[in-house]
């Protein structure tokens, strides 16, 4: 009996020393710091409130939380609020995960601020093992149908069609790294099955897996019947008054096209809907170097393609 009784006592150790004893002696410390965030163990985030996450600095625990729900939104979120003594320091994470009795080293840490908020429901912080990908680029867009290879830029994807062909019915596979987000007005894109009309041009909103990047990529879908624009073709932006500004004539003829201005290497240069005849050769207050830019001009079916010699 008396063997048996000691087997069971030191199952229930086991059992119960397997949860961290993590605890803060709050009034030691008369600084803080919050964080909102989500544990996420092989991709999946915790909906489990009995896992924990704990900061540390320098080996003392810092501060202690576990998953609560959101009712507001059916997810789990830690709000973990981090103490401190100094303005700044480095804080290391483990997460306790009550399922498999395991504490995981979180590899990614952070930095104490003062009063610093980091994360927020719309945009949480991971707690992350693996870590997760801050990168939110398309590595590959296609969408079915198309002619030739998509470019891609920094912030734009021109895809070429037939002639005639219909864009109002198409799905786009696409390729992000793991766990990336990818929607159209908040609505979840899902590659090879979402469809869409791209007669519009659409916008892709990617967020990265860990929350912290997020692009936009304007797409656009130009089939081969391109019309002709009357418009200049070369500016020289020195203040003469001539060439100064490209210019498409009959601008008035153009309501609510969309313009799209870019370089020889694809980086977004300008875009803009009822475009006044008033870009010189400037981007976001810098002056642009002699080369040759690529224009879109586009609303529905009607594309203006074409090229614009820079001279300075």
């Amino acid at each position: 009996m008396k063997q048996f009784l000691a087997v069971i006592f030191l199952f229930i150790s086991i059992t119960l020393s397997g949860q961290p004893q993590w605890t803060v002696n709050y009034s030691a410390y008369q600084y803080t710091m919050t964080m909102t965030g989500m544990i996420s163990v092989n991709y999946t985030n915790s909906t489990n409130p009995k896992d924990i996450v704990g900061a540390f600095v320098d080996g003392d625990c810092r501060g202690v939380a576990s998953p609560i729900l959101n009712a507001s939104n059916g997810r789990y979120y830690v709000d973990l609020v981090v103490y401190s003594n100094v303005y700044t320091a480095n804080i290391t994470f483990k997460v306790y995960i009550a399922q498999k009795d395991t504490i995981i080293n979180i590899e990614k840490g952070s930095n104490f601020e003062i009063n610093n908020i980091i994360g927020s429901v719309d945009r949480p912080y991971y707690w992350s093992s693996p870590t997760l990908s801050s990168d939110a680029k398309f590595s590959k867009f296609n969408i079915e149908g198309q002619t030739g290879e998509t470019q891609i830029s920094d912030s734009t994807i021109i895809v070429n069609f037939p002639a005639d062909f219909l864009l109002q019915d198409l799905t786009a596979t696409f390729e992000v790294p793991m766990n990336t987000g990818v929607s159209i007005k908040r609505v979840t894109q899902i590659s090879g099955e979402t469809h869409n009309n791209f007669s519009d041009t659409l916008v892709f909103t990617v967020v990265s897996a860990d929350g912290t990047s997020t692009i936009n990529y304007k797409v656009i879908a130009i089939t081969e019947n391109i019309l002709k624009l009357d418009a200049t073709n070369t500016i020289t932006p020195n203040g003469d008054g001539i060439n100064d500004y490209w210019i498409i004539r009959n601008i008035e003829s153009f309501p609510d096209y969309d313009l799209y201005i870019f370089s020889d290497s694809g980086a977004m240069i300008l875009t803009t809907t009822n475009y006044q005849n008033n870009w010189n050769g400037v981007y976001k207050g810098s002056t642009l170097p002699t080369g040759v830019y690529h224009y879109i001009l586009k609303k529905g079916k009607k594309v203006f393609t074409g090229s614009i010699s820079l001279i300075r």
